[in-house]
């Protein structure tokens, strides 16, 4: 979704905090479709890594720790570390999405949704994540593309039959 779209739903009547809502909860199911991934590859694994209901944070941690016999893909390891340090950050992002009253305010003459996650509500200066409207399009677009990179290990793509020697074209 780009801006002007974001602008075109305000036209129509949708208020900025609906608005601010429907983003998120696109960008929720971003993290769903994400986490499904995620269970899929960690049901693949020869004994259990985690437990059923741990939350996302363990599951790709215990990602690291998956080995497919036979790997899928050269270095599956090696990818599964990579794109999980690639998640972690918005890892971040989510739970204070996830976690925290969604409310809209005005900065620097953009509208931003802000959260403040629950678990910083005791605190004297609690900390607050801002999101531009477009900052949602920019983080899902991310996270699908770990989520998809997930995806192409669960299901890699069929070999390529190599040419025959003497083939048309060959020298």
């Amino acid at each position: 979704m780009t801006s002007q779209s974001h602008n075109f739903l305000t036209g129509v009547g949708i208020s900025p905090v609906d608005q601010a809502h429907i983003l998120r909860s696109r960008l929720l199911d971003t993290f769903a479709i994400l986490e499904a991934n995620v269970i899929k590859l960690l049901a693949k694994s020869e004994k259990s890594l985690i437990a059923e209901t741990a939350p996302l944070g363990q599951r790709i941690e215990a990602l690291k720790k998956l080995t497919l016999n036979p790997a899928p893909t050269k270095n599956c390891s090696a990818k599964l570390a990579k794109i999980c340090s690639e998640l972690y950050p918005y890892l971040v992002i989510r739970s204070d999405v996830v976690h925290a009253k969604l409310t809209v305010c005005t900065c620097d003459e953009k509208l931003h949704a802000k959260f403040c996650n629950t678990s910083n509500g005791d605190k004297p200066f609690a900390e607050v994540r801002l999101l531009a409207f477009d900052d949602f399009d920019a983080i899902g677009k991310e996270v699908r593309r770990l989520s998809n990179q997930l995806q192409s290990i669960l299901t890699p793509p069929p070999s390529q039959p190599q040419p025959k020697q003497g083939a048309a074209g060959d020298p």
